[in-house]
């Protein structure tokens, strides 16, 4: 299990894939049994279902067990939230087999549920409240979530291989869920960057790069970051344009592969930057009997003259000082 990425965003509410079409969306203001499989006890309403339960959708989406899902809370207080909210991703329709990204007023989390038992893949705390939206994509074993000012990719090495999208709740003071909304993966990629136009700075253990933004299709999921690899090893996943790699040491030659990233995971084409990292300066490590030469004294690097007392002072623990000649080429009369 690998955790990629946990950062804070600052997101836009909708506005990051308005343009984005799902393929099924649903007030829950009432509940379809056509489209969707029941536990627990939850009742619809004006602003969508309460109780304690959830609901798994049966409506088949285009890309199969690949899709973006999301939901809105709703609190009775129109304050923070009072139950815990959930996402669900590759569900058995009973709900026992499933991801499950799940909210409340202390903390996020993503969980792998596989025949009731249940592992937790990450977490954080975080608040959430009236009006917070939950996102969740999941495509191969890359499992994608936004909540809030918060977004993480998760990549699971033995994924849930099928099942479908749901919601669940839990609240006891009339908070509710609705506004959910399906859709398929997003396979077309985001325009490449243009190589000619990312900028470079070196030094013998840095190198700082510099792009100009990307960009996506206006009915695409939207623009999620980009992905650096050197001489085809990852580096990051970087949500603004610029990337600082302190992990070189000159002197060498070597390749940068910047990709534009969308919401759904798929790359652009690489941007391939051939940087040369310059040589660091060279240390001395000559030594001078058995001090090293910055240390030791000398001629050279000590002060003369008449007015310059050459000797070494100090104060002992009863408060007398004591005194000794410099060790340097320079002698003094006896006394």
């Amino acid at each position: 299990m690998k955790l990629l990425r946990f950062l804070a965003v600052p997101l836009t509410g909708a506005s990051l894939w308005a343009g984005y079409q799902f393929t099924y969306t649903d007030g829950l203001t009432n509940i379809n049994s056509s489209k969707w499989a029941q536990t627990g006890s939850v009742s619809p309403g004006s602003n969508g279902v309460t109780g304690n339960g959830s609901l798994i959708s049966t409506v088949a989406v285009p890309t199969g067990n690949d899709y973006d899902v999301h939901m809105t809370i709703h609190t009775a207080n129109q304050g923070p939230c009072t139950g815990s909210y959930s996402l669900y991703a590759r569900s058995t329709f009973d709900g026992t087999t499933a991801y499950v990204l799940t909210v409340n007023a202390g903390s996020i989390g993503l969980f792998k549920e596989v025949a009731n038992s249940w592992t937790a893949l990450s977490w954080l705390p975080y608040s959430c409240s009236d009006g917070t939206v939950m996102r969740l994509v999941v495509r191969g074993g890359a499992i994608t979530f936004w909540s809030g000012p918060y977004t993480a990719t998760y990549q699971d090495s033995s994924p849930i291989a099928a099942g479908q999208p749901g919601v669940g709740i839990s609240s006891s003071s009339g908070d509710t869920i609705g506004t959910v909304q399906i859709g398929p993966i997003d396979y077309l990629p985001p325009a490449a960057i243009n190589a000619s136009a990312v900028e470079t700075s070196t030094a013998a253990n840095r190198v700082d790069l510099r792009w100009p933004a990307g960009a996506t299709e206006a009915n695409s999921a939207g623009l999620q970051g980009y992905v650096v690899y050197r001489d085809g090893v990852y580096l990051g996943s970087p949500l603004t344009p610029n990337w600082l790699d302190q992990t070189v040491s000159g002197p060498e030659t070597t390749t940068y592969s910047i990709y534009a990233a969308d919401q759904h995971g798929t790359l652009s084409a690489p941007a391939l930057v051939s940087v040369s990292v310059p040589a660091g300066l060279a240390t001395s490590t000559a030594k001078l009997g058995a001090e090293s030469d910055l240390r030791r004294p000398t001629a050279k690097n000590v002060p003369t003259g008449p007015s310059v007392d050459q000797r070494e002072v100090g104060v002992r623990p009863t408060g007398s000082y004591w005194a000794r000649r410099a060790r340097t080429s320079i002698c003094f009369p006896e006394t």
